[in-house]
C-alpha cells in the first residue's frame, strides 16, 4: 500500500509540485537572460531580435523539458508497478491458508526391514518411501495443513533389532497416529509382483471404513488418469488402515518389480510428479466428502 506524503497530501502531490518547481526554475533562469542581453546591448532593435530569438529558444527548451519530463514520469510509473507487484506477493505469502486437518503420512519399513528392492538396481523400497513422503510434506505444509510424519530417516522405528521389531515398529506408527489426532492417514509403499508386466500404482484401503474405501477410490482414479492403468481400489488387512478411525489409505506408487516403473521411481522429476498427484487426489476426497475438519483458521 503507497503512503501518503505528510506535508503535501500524496503521491499526485508530490509529483505536481516537483514539476512546478522545476517549470519556475526554468522560467527564472530564461528571464535572467533575457535581462543578460538587454544590459550588454541597449539597443532596443537588437534586443527585439534577441527577445524573439530567446523565445524561440524557451519553445524549444520547453519541449525539451517535457520530453525529459515524460521519460522521468514513465520511469516513475514503472517503479510504482514494480513495487506494487513485489508488495501483492508479499502480501499473498503473509496470508497464505491454514487448516485444523491433520495429515499424517507415513514412509512405510525402514531400518533392517528395508521392504521390497527394485528389480535391476536393487533400490530399497524404505529409501523411495522416505523421498515421496517428504515431497508430500512440502506439498501439504504449502497448502497450509499440519503434517506429522511416522518415520522422518532412514531408520525404523522398532527400537533394537531384536526379536518382535515389526510388531514395535507397528504400534509406534499407531501411537503417532492417534496422538496427532490425524484427520487422514496416507502411508507411502512400493509393490512388488510375481508378473513383472504388473505397474503403476495401486491404492488399498480398510474394508469396513466407508470413509477410507471412497478416499480411495478417489485417490485411485486420480493415479490412473495420471498413469494410464485401469486398476481398481482394493480392499486390505493391513495393519496401518487400523490405527484410526479417520480415512487410512496405503499408496503403493509403483511395482519395482517392473523395470519401467522402477525406472520412473528412482527419477527425482517423476517422483515429483507422482506426488502431486497423491496430493491432488487427497484434496478432491477432502473437497468432495463434506469432511466439517478441513476448516481454515487463518
Amino acid at each position: 500500500m503507497m503512503r501518503k506524503n505528510r506535508k503535501n497530501g500524496s503521491f499526485g502531490g508530490n509529483l505536481k509540485n516537483f514539476f512546478h518547481k522545476k517549470f519556475s526554475d526554468f522560467a527564472a533562469a530564461n528571464k535572467k537572460n533575457k535581462n543578460g542581453c538587454n544590459a550588454s546591448n541597449g539597443d532596443g532593435k537588437s534586443f527585439g531580435k534577441e527577445e524573439k530569438r530567446f523565445a524561440k529558444y524557451s519553445k524549444q527548451d520547453k519541449a525539451s523539458f517535457f520530453v525529459k519530463a515524460g521519460g522521468c514520469l514513465c520511469i516513475m510509473l514503472v517503479c510504482a508497478s514494480v513495487f506494487l507487484l513485489m508488495f501483492a506477493n508479499y502480501n499473498k505469502a503473509d496470508t497464505q491458508a491454514s487448516y485444523n486437518f491433520v495429515v499424517v503420512l507415513d514412509a512405510g519399513h525402514g531400518g533392517i526391514d528395508g521392504g521390497v528392492v527394485g528389480v535391476n538396481t536393487k533400490v530399497k523400497e524404505s529409501t523411495l518411501n522416505l523421498q515421496m513422503t517428504y515431497i508430500l510434506k512440502e506439498l501439504f505444509t504449502m497448502a497450509g495443513f499440519p503434517v506429522v510424519l511416522t518415520r522422518t530417516d532412514d531408520n525404523g522405528l522398532y527400537g533394537d533389532a531384536t526379536d518382535g521389531f515389526k510388531r514395535r515398529d507397528m504400534q509406534k506408527r499407531k501411537e503417532i497416529i492417534l496422538q496427532a489426532k490425524a484427520n487422514m492417514v496416507i502411508s507411502v509403499h512400493m509393490n512388488k509382483f510375481s508378473s513383472p508386466s504388473r505397474s503403476g500404482p495401486q491404492v488399498f484401503f480398510e474394508e469396513s471404513s466407508e470413509a477410507g474405501k471412497l478416499f480411495a477410490q478417489k485417490m485411485q482414479a486420480v493415479l490412473n488418469d495420471f498413469t494410464g492403468n485401469k486398476h481398481s481400489a482394493l480392499a486390505g488387512d493391513y495393519f496401518m488402515l487400523k490405527c484410526t478411525e479417520s480415512p487410512s489409505i496405503i499408496v503403493e506408487c509403483g511395482f519395482l518389480s517392473n523395470a519401467e516403473d522402477e525406472r520412473k521411481l528412482i527419477d527425482k522429476d517423476y517422483q515429483r510428479q507422482l506426488a502431486e498427484k497423491i496430493f491432488q487426489g487427497a484434496l478432491l476426497y477432502i473437497s468432495g466428502s463434506g469432511m466439517s475438519g478441513a476448516n481454515r483458521i487463518s
